[in-house]
């Protein structure tokens, strides 16, 4: 399963760049540049990831549609 191997990568990378953002927020000397960096990096992942998920239930749910 290719696509469930990508979804699975993907899914660390935003587990790791969350944690990166849970560290510096927790950090003695927080670099709020870099925080906030983390943070959009976060949320681009996550909507991208959102996206492609839905993007391919709709592309499976149409070739159902076609077969039947």
């Amino acid at each position: 399963m290719i696509r469930s191997r990508e979804l699975f990568k993907n899914h660390q990378k935003i587990n790791y760049l969350r944690e990166l953002t849970y560290q510096r927020k927790n950090s003695l000397s927080p670099d709020l540049i870099g925080q906030t960096d983390h943070r959009n990096i976060v949320n681009i992942s996550m909507s991208q990831y959102l996206f492609l998920n839905i993007q391919r239930t709709y592309f499976v749910s149409t070739t159902f549609d076609h077969i039947y």
